[in-house]
């Protein structure tokens, strides 16, 4: 019997500068497993879903809080947006590791010192795609107001031009489009 596997992996970094790392798999369509990942440790819900059962597992950094299993209801394409990530064989991924991606925005990020001496504060949402170059194309920074903050955010992603290993389907490189949580606060 030909089965159909499919993994499909959501990854972002969160304000604290963390990479969350959210996987679904499926076989042949049907929902079987949920992971939740902080820097490669097992970090939330896990949910694995046999024969009508869900079986919930609980981490907090690689350590197991809680288990416990629950009839279930139906298996579900969870409420994401299936673009071209889905259809991808491998992620597009930061040439020398997700690690050195948050060591490289917090060493060029430069706080603007107009919104610094206002106290001006929030998360830059930057959203670009990795081309099949791995070169970079912004798209759009949103979720703050500030104009500064949000040229300084884009000024670090334009940075990264070329240090990515593009994503690909089929072993051919393919464009995907990326999100990046950019934190500016004062503490």
């Amino acid at each position: 019997m030909n089965t159909s596997k499919k993994e499909i992996s959501y990854y972002t970094i969160d304000s604290n500068q963390n990479i969350m790392k959210e996987v679904f798999k499926y076989d042949n369509n049907v929902l079987t497993d949920i992971e939740n990942y902080k820097n490669n440790k097992k970090d939330g819900v896990f949910k694995k879903i046999i024969d009508g059962e869900s079986q919930i597992s609980k981490y907090h950094s690689d350590s197991l809080i809680s288990k416990e299993t629950t009839k279930e209801e139906k298996n579900h394409i969870p409420e994401k947006p299936l673009d071209s990530i889905v259809k991808m064989a491998t992620k597009p991924s930061f040439k020398v590791g997700d690690e050195a991606l948050i060591k490289f925005i917090s060493e060029n990020l430069i706080y603007p010192t107009k919104a610094r001496k206002n106290n001006v504060t929030c998360v830059v949402l930057v959203t670009f795609v990795i081309n099949t170059d791995g070169s970079v194309t912004i798209i759009n920074a949103d979720e703050c107001e500030d104009e500064t903050l949000k040229a300084e955010a884009i000024k670090v992603i334009e940075l990264t031009n070329n240090l990515w290993n593009p994503g690909s389907q089929d072993g051919k490189p393919i464009k995907v489009r990326a999100k990046i949580p950019i934190s500016f606060d004062l503490y």
